[in-house]
């Protein structure tokens, strides 16, 4: 919840403070993939390819905020 949170507020500033906007991106970011990271070893049930493409997209919107 933090982490959506977080990365929707990124997305409301980006034009105000861009640098804050990207901060704010890879901090929500890193706690939404770590959440979904961690409920997955609770349920014992990890789905290696689903984190693959969690942070590989993470990381391209990442990216592409730094190079806006």
């Amino acid at each position: 919840m933090v982490g959506s949170c977080l990365t929707s507020l990124a997305l409301a500033i980006f034009y105000f403070v861009p640098l804050a906007t990207i901060l704010l991106w890879i901090v929500g970011s890193s706690i939404v993939c770590y959440g979904a990271y961690w409920n997955g070893q609770q349920k014992e049930s990890q789905h290696i390819s689903h984190h693959i493409v969690r942070i590989t997209s993470a990381i391209v919107i990442t990216v592409l905020f730094i190079l806006l």
